[in-house]
C-alpha cells in the first residue's frame, strides 16, 4: 500500500478535517485496528510538533475505508512553527501489518485575528 502524498495547510486557531481513502490494490481496506498521526518539523527529527491517534483526533471508518483526521481549533491556535513540517498517518491493520497511507509537508497559515 502506498502512501497518497498530501501537502497540507493548517490555519492557526481554525479547525483542521483531512480525510483520507484506505485502499490495497485498488481494493477497500476495512480491517483497519489503529492508527496514528505525528507531525515533525522534519521526517527524521526527534521533536514532535503534534501527535494523534484513534483514541482522540484520528477516526478510523472501516465501513468506508477512510480514516478522517481532526485537529480541533483549540489545538491549532498553539501552534507557532512557522518553517512548515512534515507529516504521515500510519494505520495498523487487524493482521498487527502496518501501512503508511498518507504524507506530505505541513505549512502553517499564521492568525491575524486573535480572540
Amino acid at each position: 500500500m502506498a502512501a497518497t502524498k498530501y501537502d497540507i495547510k493548517v490555519e492557526q486557531g481554525g479547525t483542521f478535517e483531512l480525510t483520507v481513502d484506505v485502499r490495497r490494490n485498488g481494493a477497500a481496506v476495512n480491517t483497519m485496528d489503529s492508527g496514528v498521526v505525528q507531525i515533525r518539523p522534519y521526517r527524521l527529527s526527534e521533536d514532535v510538533y503534534y501527535e494523534a491517534t484513534e483514541q482522540d483526533d484520528l477516526v478510523l471508518f472501516n465501513g468506508q475505508s477512510q480514516v478522517q483526521w481532526t485537529i480541533p481549533d483549540t489545538v491549532t491556535k498553539d501552534f507557532d512553527w512557522y518553517d512548515g513540517a512534515e507529516y504521515d498517518i500510519y494505520v495498523t491493520l487487524t493482521t498487527g501489518a502496518q501501512h503508511r497511507i498518507a504524507e506530505g509537508r505541513v505549512y502553517l497559515s499564521p492568525s491575524t485575528t486573535r480572540s
